[in-house]
């Protein structure tokens, strides 16, 4: 028999002695009572367990629970009418992202700054990574340079 959580783990039933069987696997039972013991103990919603949702984030954000979430990862467009949007994203992060959860955003090196600001207003600075471009990089003709790298930046909630 499988775990009724959703994590495809085998259930040994065979030491239920007449009790009524839960069917959670020896993880999930030690998993909510570790939860129990910080006091964390809300009904989960599974339906979105363990899935990629694809699509227009602005839609299926609303889909998704308060303080549901733990990672955020995403690529928002860098020209700058775009910008409103990283405000958007963090507001609706902070509302998403359970406590300690993160949110990764790539970001251009063009408006970096104005992007750290506007996540900088709901959630927590935590570090900003570069990916490294093997490829011929991007020309800046304004800046007269060129790009080889995109920023990753990580903010948390809390």
């Amino acid at each position: 028999m499988e775990c009724l959580c959703g994590c495809n783990q085998e259930i040994d039933d065979s030491e239920s002695r007449g009790k009524p069987k839960r069917y959670y696997s020896n993880a999930c039972k030690q998993r909510q009572y570790n939860r129990n013991k910080r006091g964390i103990n809300r009904n989960i919603d599974t339906s979105l367990l363990n899935q990629i949702l694809t699509g227009d984030c602005q839609e299926l954000i609303r889909q998704i629970p308060d303080e549901s979430i733990d990672l955020i990862f995403t690529d928002p467009p860098y020209p700058k009418e775009f910008l409103p949007l990283y405000s958007w994203l963090a507001r609706e992060a902070a509302r998403v992202l359970k406590p300690g959860g993160f949110l990764m955003a790539y970001a251009g090196g063009m408006y970096k700054h104005e992007v750290m600001m506007a996540l900088g207003q709901y959630l927590t600075y935590f570090w900003d990574y570069v990916a490294l471009d093997s490829g011929a990089g991007t020309i800046v003709w304004h800046r007269k340079t060129v790009a080889r790298h995109k920023y990753i930046l990580a903010y948390s909630k809390g």
